[in-house]
């Protein structure tokens, strides 16, 4: 056999190998729902991979691969809407995915009423593998702007003068996750490797 046969087998051989270890690699770096999430929208060449994908919806606003050049905010980040006739009327919801940080935030807000809103964000860190509330604020628009509070004190006392306590913070947040996951694991099906009971 000649030095060159045995050179091009042996590099074909060290190309399916380093293909296969780097897949398996990948692979084993999903370690919960939000790194599919995460993962399906960026994935890098030492980041997770997964097949699963929010492509094919018909609940989140349309954006292609191709859009990210034009739709780039702040730190590189992404931000898909959901559309307002697949919520309640009064949400928003919102995931930005930011690749830089590798950090996904999905954030939730409703009318409490005709000129107050309460908004709910948690960050999902897929370093860390770390989810997280990260952001509880209520605004109010006036006539002239718009009023925010995010202490915990201004934010209990405006859900009292609604008849609300602090529980309707932690019903918001669990519709927001439930929403979201509920939606995933609709769209990927058999694709994710994990469940509402298990996630």
């Amino acid at each position: 056999m000649s030095k060159m046969r045995k050179f091009i087998i042996l590099l074909l051989v060290f190309v399916l190998i380093s293909s296969t270890t780097l897949y398996f690699y990948k692979t084993n770096q999903i370690k919960n729902v939000f790194d599919e999430i995460y993962f399906a929208e960026f994935n890098s060449f030492f980041g997770g991979y997964t097949e699963t994908s929010f492509v094919g919806n018909d609940y989140l606003d349309s954006m292609s691969r191709s859009d990210y050049n034009q739709t780039l905010s702040y730190y590189g980040s992404i931000r898909k809407n959901y559309l307002p006739e697949k919520l309640n009327e009064g949400e928003i919801l919102s995931l930005r995915f930011t690749p830089e940080k590798e950090r996904l935030d999905m954030y939730m807000s409703t009318d409490i009423d005709s000129s107050t809103s309460l908004l709910v964000e948690y960050q999902y860190d897929a370093n860390k593998k770390e989810l997280s509330m990260s952001r509880v604020n209520i605004y109010v628009n006036t006539k002239t702007s718009t009023l925010t509070y995010s202490e915990e004190d201004e934010i209990i006392e405006i859900l009292s003068s609604h008849g609300l306590s602090v529980n309707y913070i932690k019903e918001l947040s669990q519709h927001m996750l439930e929403k979201v996951l509920q939606d995933w694991f609709d769209l990927n099906g058999d694709q994710s490797d994990y469940s509402l009971e298990d996630w």
